[in-house]
């Protein structure tokens, strides 16, 4: 079928004579060159029925509609309704892809839909968005293809579109969102009350969903910064997302939705998985992955993330600064799972920043699981807490709460450098190492020093900077080591490493100036009834204990 184009619809791109930006429909457009504003997101995921828009620069149109009613479609050929590309040479942004709808009984065939955004100029232009395909049927054995991809750009790709499967007899519905290994610039969606100043993500509209307002329940979580009722959202059995893609969901910050999703899907291309982010005032349900996790996943703050009771991240991405609930057993493989200031995790009852309870949580080989917030701590209350080889735990005050506790040959434990950053500058004190359990050393002028402070019995302070050689170089000293907080009920077993060293300072203007003084480490501290040390020593009695702080040298 030949190809609608000629759209109109109403994301835009805007025009900049450095590079214009790519025009948005199932998602945002990509930026070009000179332009932080893309073109809007728009439409329906259910029932697609928009135009595409036009690129930035204006030559650039976007795809158009096309709905079929038919008891049967057979396709082997291509129905298209892309965007179209920019110029080669201009720097013009590619237009959006447009809308396929299609109800039918029985859909057969090999061939091809297309709803892909248009590529950008080369000289500066941003991709077009992927348009919105939606297919109703009663029976399919289509083995074709389906693409919504965003249109390539040298600057920044436009998002994909959505693909919406629905097999009417056995009311099974699926979402696809991918793009072909196309990755957004950024991958956090840094403001959800301005998303204008979003680009190349995919988005499901808020507008779409059902005026009658369903009430729903959390289950057995109290929210904490919520509005009261929580309100049903989108209902997917299905959802897969790979190619790099972003999917998101548009919200509203005077309602909490809870948007259920049966099971999640997705593969790995462009070298990545896709992203799902849980947006402040959502509540999303995911009841089933694969054997791990195969999305990244963002939890923005505010945001709520049920997951099946075991989970495996495995070479991905956990970015927790909402709250994550229902866990009760993680494992982190080849991840990094970092933890906001604003998070938390629980399998029931109120959720509380910075406080995570697990039965079980281990750390596998290149797994890091990451407190972020430089002041407060992190409270991780974990029956049993496993970092194996390669495996590394970190923060600035992290506090863990445990029955058993095991770090394995080669794993860490490890808040090297996550104390105090900066003292204030003072004359007296240039140059000098930080104090803590004693007197750091004198700087180059052998004037003062600051006094040793903190408990022998029960460390909790951080480690202090050094000071810096000169005044206008107030932070340039090392940065003292953090905090950990074991208490441990059970056994504690240490073959790894569990250290609270010191971070040596960077060089100022290739040593013109005498660099500053190292600073001191942080404390460790272990509340336990049996710890067992592996080529150290062993004691007698109940209590064997061994702590070590080290400088670095």
């Amino acid at each position: 079928m030949q190809e609608a184009v000629n759209g109109s619809g109403v994301g835009a791109g805007t025009t900049n004579v450095e590079g214009s930006s790519g025009a948005g429909h199932g998602g945002r457009g990509g930026r070009g060159n000179g332009s932080s504003l893309t073109g809007a997101f728009y439409g329906n995921i259910i029932n697609p029925q928009m135009f595409g828009s036009t690129g930035g620069g204006g030559k650039a149109f976007g795809g158009g509609v096309l709905f079929i009613n038919s008891s049967g479609l057979t396709l082997d050929g291509v129905i298209k309704a892309n965007g179209q590309n920019a110029k080669v040479k201009t720097n013009h942004g590619g237009g959006s892809g447009g809308s396929i709808l299609i109800t039918t009984g029985m859909f057969e065939g090999s061939g091809s839909l297309q709803a892909n955004g248009g590529a950008g100029g080369v000289n500066g232009g941003g991709g077009g968005s992927g348009g919105r395909i939606a297919i109703h049927y009663d029976q399919s054995t289509f083995t074709g293809t389906t693409t919504a991809f965003g249109g390539d750009s040298p600057i920044e790709a436009g998002a994909a579109g959505t693909i919406f499967k629905r097999d009417i007899k056995n009311n099974f519905r699926h979402l696809e969102v991918h793009n072909k290994g196309r990755k957004p610039g950024s991958e956090d969606i840094n403001d959800y009350k301005t998303l204008d100043k979003d680009s190349a993500r995919t988005w499901i509209t808020f507008s779409y969903l059902s005026s009658a307002l369903k009430e729903t329940t959390t289950e057995d979580v109290e929210l904490p910064d919520v509005p009261k009722t929580v309100l049903k959202g989108y209902e997917f059995d299905e959802v897969t997302l790979g190619g790099s893609a972003h999917l998101a969901f548009e919200g509203n910050r005077e309602q909490i939705r809870l948007h259920s999703i049966k099971k999640l899907s997705g593969n790995f291309q462009g070298g990545s998985y896709g992203f799902l982010h849980t947006g402040p005032f959502q509540f999303i349900v995911i009841s089933q992955t694969n054997r791990y996790i195969p999305v990244n996943l963002r939890i923005h703050r505010n945001g709520y993330l049920r997951l099946p009771s075991q989970i495996m991240l495995h070479k991905n991405y956990f970015s927790l600064n909402g709250y994550l609930i229902g866990v009760n057993h993680l494992r982190i493989s080849e991840s990094v799972v970092t933890l906001g200031d604003r998070s938390g995790a629980e399998v029931t009852g109120l959720l509380q920043h910075r406080h995570y309870s697990f039965k079980t949580v281990t750390v596998m080989n290149r797994g890091v699981l990451k407190g972020t917030d430089t002041k407060n701590k992190f409270t991780l209350k974990v029956d049993t807490f496993t970092i194996e080889a390669g495996g590394i735990v970190t923060g600035s005050n992290v506090s863990v709460e445990s029955k058993f506790l095991t770090v394995k040959e080669s794993g860490q434990v490890n808040v090297d450098g996550q104390g105090v950053a900066c003292e204030p500058t003072n004359i007296l004190f240039s140059g000098s190492g930080g104090s803590h359990a004693g007197y750091g050393g004198f700087g180059a002028q052998k004037i003062d020093r600051s006094k040793p402070f903190g408990s022998v019995f029960q460390p909790k302070e951080f480690g202090r900077a050094g000071r810096s050689g000169r005044p206008t170089f107030a932070c340039s000293g090392g940065r003292g080591g953090g905090i950990l907080n074991f208490t441990v009920s059970g056994t504690m077993t240490i073959e790894g490493a569990i250290s609270s060293r010191y971070r040596r300072f960077k060089k100022v203007l290739r040593n013109i100036f005498k660099p500053a003084q190292i600073p001191v480490a942080g404390k460790l501290i272990q509340d336990l009834i049996k710890l067992t040390m592996y080529s150290v020593y062993n004691c007698s009695a109940n209590l064997q204990l061994y702590v070590q702080l080290l400088a670095i040298t």
